[in-house]
């Protein structure tokens, strides 16, 4: 019986890899969630209660937005609150400096824009403490008239869907039990087990493949006494090596949902969960010119619908992709920009043209289109490293073309967080829900990735034309919410943000108190750039930057005014 052995340290799961985190990853996380900051004296946000529709009116036909929104202007210019009418103690009103309020210059050929009084770009400026913001963005409104609510709810994870996307990916190629094929040969074994002891003639890695030379210094002596050691890691491949098969066993399946993820029984023995929700399966397919797809269906508590294929040119290889932006790894390990572009193969053009042709073969193209195109590159693992940033190897590109549905013109927000967090660890009631997701990167080889998350199926429409909120106001409540979020950061030193896009989008949210498989397709406004961040943790000084072209700062429903908490979905 094989066994597997796996030390024991400070990890993190992250996007379905596992990272080591030293001790400069946990100052780092202290650095970003303290500061100094001045809180502001307004809170602009209303308490979140359930996601009723109560929230969502019909556009008042009686007094347009554009003129509300003049009205609005002028109160602010004049110091005045708004009107009783437009305004409440948990209604959220903008503070706004008028002079930095956005140009009224509106487009002339959007309606929508024009109802919404969007100006062609939205500049603005704010400095406090550490605290700086500049605004010089792109304001993106989508060229309809009106815009709907409308409810979702959770697509089957049917038998029919699988086939066809087996079908679609595959074709008629074969598809092997990944229980039995992804396993160690002997041959692999006795390669890792002539490392191992390698190591100990040469006196290092004495805690094995899974804790580096660099990041031993910051384990603890009670770490390091609950960890198996190098012997131990030798001593589990020879007990490994005698009941190890000659080769893979290649037994052809039919994909489909099965028993959930195994659990460690006793003497080593997979144990299946055969009653629980979570369900699952794991195949392989090779190809003709020797590379083969990982292929893999999960339906857990969080993600009722997930597909993943990943291609790999050895059969236990572990590669993972990530959009460069995404990379944790520094650009210092990576070849130039220009040589990235090259290896790929392809253009951009020619890389949404091989992925759209997959789009139709899922029968999804009349929901889903593209929204980026973004270079993205491989890391393969390397086991006697793994868990430190030199445990991965740069090893291709390729581009990753994300789709997003529409729904009457207009398109979901391409915003790459997964949702499904809970806002307490101490939470064992709610169900969450991630996002819906459809992802596939591609090079001159062929398909390279494929993610596919939690389809919807869009019900009844709720609301036929919402009431929003002007672009103003919109503003208005970023620019106060962004400083509160940016408070009381005790170590940051500068916390600034530069906006360079907003963009008007569908986003999903629901009520986990109520239902945690249907919920609303909601216009939100959302806020793209860079973020530059700088501490001073017990004297290490240090800087870190995001500037991801789908990472939204902050998410502001357009119907009320309410900051929607990505993470949560709500």
């Amino acid at each position: 019986m094989l066994v597997e052995l796996q030390a024991e340290g400070r990890f993190h799961m992250q996007n379905g890899t596992i990272r080591f985190l030293g001790l400069s990853a946990a100052a780092l996380a202290l650095l970003l969630s303290a500061g100094c900051a001045k809180t502001p004296d307004q809170a602009v946000v209303r308490q979140k209660g359930d996601n009723s529709l109560a929230q969502y009116q019909e556009a008042d036909a009686q007094e347009s937005l554009t003129e509300k929104s003049a009205e609005d202007g002028q109160n602010r210019a004049s110091g005045e609150t708004a009107s009783d009418e437009t305004a409440s103690d948990d209604q959220p009103v903008s503070d706004g400096n008028p002079e930095d309020a956005p140009d009224a210059n509106v487009s002339s050929t959007n309606a929508l824009a024009q109802r919404l009084q969007v100006p062609e770009r939205y500049t603005a400026s704010d400095s406090e403490g550490i605290y700086k913001l500049s605004c010089d963005a792109q304001v993106i409104v989508p060229d309809v008239e009106k815009v709907s609510v409308w409810k979702v709810t959770q697509r089957e994870f049917s038998q029919e869907w699988i086939d066809r996307v087996t079908e679609a990916f595959f074709g008629d190629q074969p598809v092997y039990n990944g229980d039995t094929y992804f396993v160690e040969t002997k041959e692999d074994v006795l390669e890792k087990l002539e490392r191992y002891k390698a190591w100990q003639a040469e006196g290092s890695h004495p805690y094995g493949p899974y804790v580096s030379e660099e990041s031993l210094p910051y384990y603890s002596e009670e770490d390091l006494a609950d960890m198996p050691t190098l012997q131990d890691y030798i001593d589990t491949c020879e007990q490994n090596y005698a009941d190890a098969p000659e080769e893979p066993e290649r037994s052809e399946v039919t994909p489909a949902l099965g028993a959930s993820w195994w659990i460690g029984g006793e003497n080593g023995e997979k144990q299946y969960n055969q009653d629980g929700d979570d369900k699952w399966f794991s195949g392989a397919v090779e190809m003709d010119d020797g590379t083969f797809y990982d292929y893999r269906l999960n339906s857990m508590r969080d993600m009722p619908m997930e597909i993943k294929i990943r291609r790999g040119k050895e059969r236990l290889e572990e590669v993972s992709w990530h959009t460069l932006e995404l990379n944790e790894l520094g650009p210092e390990r990576l070849p130039s920009p220009e040589e990235l572009v090259r290896m790929t193969g392809i253009s951009q053009e020619e890389a949404q043209a091989m992925a759209d042709a997959y789009i139709e073969k899922l029968g999804l193209s009349e929901e889903f289109s593209a929204k980026a195109v973004n270079l993205s590159a491989s890391w393969r693992i390397i086991e006697e490293e793994a868990g430190s940033s030199s445990g991965s190897e740069f090893e291709s590109t390729g581009w990753q073309v994300d789709y997003t549905r529409d729904v009457g013109g207009f398109p979901v927000t391409d915003e790459e967080n997964y949702g499904g967090a809970l806002q307490s660890m101490d939470d064992t009631t709610t169900v969450p829900w991630c996002y819906e997701r459809v992802e596939l990167t591609v090079n001159a080889e062929g398909l390279q990735n494929v993610t596919i998350m939690n389809l919807y199926d869009v019900e009844e429409q709720q609301v036929e034309n919402v009431e929003m909120l002007s672009f103003p106001e919109i503003a208005g409540i970023f620019e106060q919410m962004l400083r509160i979020k940016s408070a009381d950061m005790e170590y940051s030193t500068l916390s600034e943000y530069e906006i360079d896009r907003v963009q008007l989008g569908y986003m999903r949210i629901y009520d986990p108190g109520t239902d945690s498989r249907s919920g609303l397709l909601v216009p939100v406004w959302d806020f793209f750039g860079r973020h530059t961040d700088e501490y001073d943790y017990e004297g290490e000084t240090g800087s870190s930057t995001v500037e991801r072209p789908q990472n939204s700062f902050l998410t502001v429903n357009a119907a009320d005014g309410t900051v929607i908490d990505r993470n949560l979905g709500y």
